[in-house]
């Protein structure tokens, strides 16, 4: 499989993760959206930023875009929860992928 076809795949993945987590956090921490949320964090979207950080083109500036509105609203979020703490570091940790 070509490269190019893995960083798009790679790409999607993470935007489409991305809008996952944004519909998720517009309902907050009911129904159990605090682990769902911190789920994709920790084991899909912040693997995926750390695959996309060394890419060079023009597409990753969508990733970012998509990654602000989506980290930035959980970063602000309160809750003494361990998901709730789980959801802060691993922002935090995207947003470090996203600048990189």
């Amino acid at each position: 499989v070509p490269q190019a076809t893995v960083n798009a795949l790679a790409r999607k993945a993470t935007a489409d993760m991305m809008h996952r987590v944004i519909n998720q956090a517009q309902f907050g921490g009911r129904d159990g959206n605090d682990e769902r949320i911190a789920g994709m964090l920790v084991a899909g979207i912040n693997p995926l930023l750390a695959l996309l950080a060394n890419l060079p083109d023009a597409a990753s500036i969508e990733i970012t875009r998509v990654g602000l509105s989506a980290l930035l609203p959980l970063i602000g979020w309160c809750g003494s929860s361990l998901e709730s703490h789980v959801i802060h570091i691993s922002s935090m940790a995207c947003m470090l992928s996203l600048m990189n």
